[in-house]
């Protein structure tokens, strides 16, 4: 949310999470559609589809919609329908993951410590329900993934396993 006025308020994501559902949330997607493309917007770098995690830093929080991936799932693939349906495109971020970040990447580089099955069952079902909602962009993280086999130092926006073989080859984004 960068604009001042002009575009109906919100409750932040952890806040619908808890108490909206799928309709409500494509709802809020088509508003902000009709009301960014008034403005000349036809791109929003949203929904942010990382499954919070409890304990991780706090950059994620009211962003995501939650601890449950199968809800995370459901209404980020609604906020996807309700914006691109009118016009804009979205956005899911941050891939493979972000709401285990132990610290807030805007400032520094962090590791995430999971493993394969984790993100399988926690972190990757939200992004393969955006992609089935046919989601027109999804943003990679600046985090580093040492437990699914990537070297030290290297983030995901630059990792070839992750962008082109998981997220290009095997989700066929």
């Amino acid at each position: 949310v960068r604009f001042e006025n002009g575009l109906t308020r919100f409750p932040d994501a952890m806040t619908v999470g808890k108490t909206q559902g799928p309709e409500a949330v494509e709802r809020q997607g088509t508003i902000e559609a009709e009301e960014l493309l008034r403005l000349g917007v036809q791109v929003n770098l949203a929904p942010c589809v990382d499954v919070y995690v409890e304990g991780s830093d706090a950059v994620i929080g009211d962003r995501s919609y939650g601890s449950d991936p199968a809800r995370v799932a459901a209404l980020a693939a609604a906020r996807i329908r309700g914006l691109q349906s009118h016009g804009v495109a979205a956005c899911a971020k941050h891939f493979p993951g972000l709401g285990a970040v132990p610290r807030d990447p805007h400032q520094s580089l962090p590791t995430i410590s999971l493993e394969w099955s984790v993100m399988e069952r926690v972190h990757l079902p939200p992004f393969r329900a955006a992609i089935e909602a046919g989601v027109s962009t999804v943003m990679s993280s600046h985090v580093c993934y040492p437990g699914l086999g990537e070297p030290e130092g290297l983030p995901a926006t630059c990792s070839k396993r992750l962008i082109h073989e998981l997220l290009r080859t095997s989700m066929q984004f």
